[in-house]
């Protein structure tokens, strides 16, 4: 079978969760890849720092780029080849196809549905156009969870269940799990002006949906009680950063709010392994991988209580309402001061890490793909 795959994603500079999931899957799809033929389809060289499958029956198609690349070239190109099934690993989908094509694609949230006024509106108009006509062609639709499963269902209802198939993030445990020299910690940490468990951590763009500027005021409250505490927010701008930026500056601890922009991959893996607490305020995601990371990594995490993080970070996570600053500070403060509590948070978080892999994730996509 030749399976083609949409890899144009990987080429960005800016590490996100769907890069980390298209460059994870590919990853554990070459250890089960069988009789079946891989076509991936890109126009640059891919980010050097996510980890890119090689394999014979890996096939890479380079391709120059061109306006509208999706709806060019790179159909054109699924034609020609004359693939047996398309997988799209983000909300896009070839207008022109073979009918005898088969099409999955992944949906990883409908936050843009859900709050629109968090997207500029030229992105909010190009993401709806682009996703519901995937969701509307695809013969089969990957959701990152259940939540996204039912958000896919309320607001799709042509969609039918069983096209939908719930496959779940994974983590490497290589990468997160990885012991890191005292010396080599200690000489990262320093570039960023923080000290091993003495701040908090947040991993993802800088966006209205993560909602930071909640976070940033439960950081001013929890100062009062730890004032060595500091915030570092890990990530690049992402749409609509200017007001955020302009919260941080009005923060009688702004002095105190390492904002890293994009940085190497190696450095957001020892920042979030010597975090006191990762936090997730966010106001909604589709998975929020950089729970399961922190998980993984020992960090125990306080969490809004919305979409998917209760299906995903279990009872490894305490949770506040996204919108009280009051509920954020105070389940942040009880991690920091509740030492027997932090604990056993972190050893029920590290067991429910284990439930999630790459491989498994890998597998349950294969079957997807090959189904007929």
């Amino acid at each position: 079978m030749k399976i083609a795959v949409h890899t144009k994603e990987l080429e960005n500079a800016r590490i996100d969760g769907t890069m980390v999931y298209i460059a994870n899957v590919l990853h554990a799809m070459q250890h089960m890849i069988g009789e079946d033929d891989l076509y991936l389809y890109h126009t640059r060289p891919y980010n050097v720092h996510v980890p890119i499958a090689e394999h014979p029956q890996m096939h890479d198609r380079t391709m120059p780029h061109c306006p509208v690349w999706t709806q060019t070239r790179f159909a054109r190109a699924l034609w020609q080849d004359k693939c047996d099934v398309l997988w799209m690993p983000l909300h896009n989908m070839p207008y022109l196809r073979r009918k005898n094509m088969r099409t999955v694609v992944t949906i990883h949230d409908l936050a843009f549905k859900f709050y629109p006024q968090t997207f500029p509106t030229k992105d909010r108009f190009l993401i709806n156009l682009c996703t519901d006509h995937a969701v509307r062609v695809a013969d089969a639709v990957i959701a990152v969870s259940a939540s996204t499963k039912k958000d896919l269902l309320a607001i799709y209802p042509s969609l039918r269940e069983d096209q939908i198939h719930v496959i779940h993030h994974g983590f490497d445990p290589h990468v997160w799990q990885k012991h890191v020299s005292v010396h080599d910690a200690h000489m990262t940490l320093q570039r960023y002006g923080v000290r091993s468990r003495d701040y908090l951590i947040h991993v993802g763009a800088i966006q209205p949906r993560k909602n930071l500027t909640v976070l940033i005021d439960a950081f001013a409250q929890v100062k009062k009680e730890s004032p060595q505490l500091k915030l570092v927010l890990v990530g690049g701008d992402g749409w609509l950063a200017q007001g955020i930026h302009a919260h941080i500056a009005r923060s009688p601890y702004k002095g105190d709010i390492v904002v890293t922009g994009n940085i190497a991959f190696a450095d957001v893996h020892i920042l979030m392994q010597n975090a006191s607490v990762c936090v997730l305020p966010s106001l909604y995601e589709g998975f929020g991988i950089s729970g399961l990371e922190a998980m993984a990594a020992g960090v125990p995490v306080v969490a809004a209580d919305n979409s998917c993080f209760g299906e995903v970070l279990g009872d490894g996570a305490i949770y506040f309402d996204a919108k009280n600053v009051a509920k954020c500070a105070e389940a942040i403060a009880t991690v920091l001061c509740d030492h027997d509590k932090k604990n056993i948070l972190i050893a029920q978080a590290q067991k429910r890490a284990d439930m999630f892999s790459w491989e498994e994730c890998a597998r349950k996509t294969l079957d997807v793909l090959r189904a007929r």
